[in-house]
């Protein structure tokens, strides 16, 4: 079953990065009350998306990912009902903490980017 607060549509992992397809589809409960008459995503949706993805790539890989950290996140303008993104996730120098850097487009602008720190473990430790 599909979690109805998922906005991916497609990831595709390649070398150090990913490459996520995402929706903003009107109908989606990150729309609900934000705001009513001028609805927009909250930037939130946008960093779980990304964080979202990186879960879902190490369950692919028996493994749990735990977000551990979020830094440099800037936000240059709204996503709005309809609108479909892309997320590029591409993956930094590894240390105790995995860091990602991550970009979220809407056609060829910028809308959101940052970095995301994961502590991966495997399924069974967590």
């Amino acid at each position: 079953m599909k979690d109805s607060w998922s906005l991916i549509e497609s990831a595709q992992a390649g070398g150090e990065g990913l490459d996520v397809s995402a929706a903003a589809h009107a109908e989606s409960l990150w729309f609900a009350g934000h705001f009513p008459g001028q609805p927009i995503l909250p930037g939130v949706a946008l960093v779980e998306t990304a964080c979202q993805a990186i879960r879902d790539q190490a369950a692919l890989r028996n493994e749990n990912a735990k977000i551990s950290a979020l830094r440099r996140v800037r936000f240059t303008r709204p996503v709005l009902p309809g609108e479909r993104f892309s997320i590029r996730l591409q993956a930094e120098k590894p240390g105790d903490q995995q860091w990602f850097s991550f970009k979220v487009m809407v056609e060829d602008a910028v809308v959101c980017s940052g970095q995301i720190a994961v502590i991966k473990a495997e399924k069974n430790n967590i």
